[in-house]
């Protein structure tokens, strides 16, 4: 039998107009003195032109053959030389792993869509060193926020340790435009005082601001602090994009650990905790200022308090009640990157007229308090307890004042403490 080639296309809208089953019609035999012409068209119903070809030899080996160069061709003259073109389905060699044909289009690619990949920091987890941010940005960005700092250098800390939270929980990725463009976005829990809008950082490569290329410094620089629709009318880049609030995740979030940990909170009052701690040994870390520029240290007097440990907990047991615990953020950017929870409680020392602060954390494996820290510097802890931004917390919000009204009952001033 020879098999037929013809344009499938005409002969397809005939069956759907007529609605009847189609029936191929049989080729006419050629007169005698046109037999030996390899292959002929004939001219059907329909205007269906059928290709009449060779006979194949069922045991002869097919040679390979190229594809009809029509098929590669994506001009606009392609469809009108394909209505005239027939080829072989059997010599055509199919590729299964070419890429998916799109109408339109000459490459048979997609349209290209951001790609995002985890930021990884050359540096400890922080925006210092990774991330250089301009002071004229600080400054300007105090006075268009809803959340209070007192300065700059305030507020410079909370975005450096931010930034660190946002590594920790994954939230820090590189954005890879279709222009070719590098964007990362970091949530700071800071809000547009003009629009109440949440404001992300938008950081690129750093191309003119303290690059350190030896030491692989300041690779990136925050270039703007932008609201989600700003992003989205400058990127294109959608909520899917935006990165979630460390403070605010459901299961690990700074405010969900702050809520589930005032509910066991009075497990601190347990003096145990004090008599149990060997505090002759001196092995309790000891947190001075984080600030050490050299003005810090010029006024800084310096002070050791030494006292016998029975002195330290008559004042611990003397003044216990009178502040309640503070919280504040700890964070980790050595051994291992995670931040937490912690609890100050203040502790007068009458012999030196100086308040020292008590670290606890709370072990939710093992449902317990531990002694963690001796805090020596008010400015310290006040630093890492807006680093929780109540301000910004939502049904909590209204704990911001309370807390920072205990801030005016106590000083510090020690640099340091030593138990005999």
């Amino acid at each position: 039998m020879t098999p037929y080639s013809f344009e499938f296309g005409e002969l397809l809208n005939a069956m759907i107009v007529q609605q009847t089953p189609a029936v191929i019609p049989c080729a006419p035999q050629p007169p005698p003195e046109q037999q030996q012409t390899p292959s002929r068209s004939v001219q059907m119903k329909h205007n269906v032109k059928i290709q009449i070809l060779d006979t194949v030899e069922e045991e002869k080996e097919f040679e390979a053959m190229s594809p009809s160069p029509s098929l590669s061709s994506c001009s606009s003259s392609s469809s009108s030389a394909s209505a005239s073109a027939s080829f072989n389905l059997m010599h055509l060699n199919l590729n299964a792993l070419a890429p998916e044909f799109i109408p339109g289009t000459c490459t048979g690619t997609q349209l290209s869509r951001p790609i995002q990949h985890r930021f990884v920091p050359k540096h400890a987890a922080r925006a210092k060193c990774n991330i250089y941010i301009p002071k004229h940005m600080t400054k300007t960005l105090l006075t268009n926020i809803v959340e209070y700092f007192p300065n700059t250098n305030a507020l410079y800390y909370y975005l450096d340790i931010t930034t660190a939270f946002q590594i920790n929980d994954e939230q820090l990725k590189v954005t890879q435009l279709p222009n070719g463009t590098q964007l990362v976005l970091v949530h700071y829990d800071l809000r547009c005082k003009h629009t109440q809008q949440w404001l992300y950082a938008a950081v690129t490569p750093n191309d003119a601001h303290k690059i350190e290329v030896d030491t692989e410094k300041w690779l990136w620089k925050v270039d703007e602090f932008l609201t989600a629709p700003q992003i989205l009318s400058k990127y294109a880049l959608d909520a899917e994009y935006l990165p979630k609030s460390s403070r605010a995740m459901k299961t690990h979030g700074l405010y969900h650990q702050l809520k589930t940990q005032m509910a066991v909170l009075g497990g601190i009052n347990d003096m145990r905790l004090l008599t149990e701690q060997k505090w002759s040994e001196n092995c309790v870390t000891q947190v001075a200022s984080s600030q050490k520029c050299k003005k810090h240290k010029k006024t800084t007097t310096q002070m050791e308090v030494t006292m016998t440990t029975l002195q330290w907990l008559q004042s611990c047991v003397n003044s216990w009640h009178h502040i309640p615990a503070i919280p504040i953020v700890v964070y980790e950017n050595r051994e291992q990157n995670a931040h937490w929870i912690e609890w100050v409680k203040m502790v007068y020392v009458e012999s030196a007229q100086r308040w020292l602060g008590v670290g606890f954390r709370y072990i939710n494996e093992q449902r317990k308090w531990q002694i963690t820290s001796v805090c020596l510097d008010k400015n310290d802890i006040h630093n890492k307890h807006r680093l929780i931004s109540l301000q910004s917390s939502g049904e909590m919000s209204s704990l911001h004042s309370t807390y920072d009204a205990y801030f005016d009952q106590f000083e510090t001033g020690s640099t340091s403490v030593r138990w005999y």
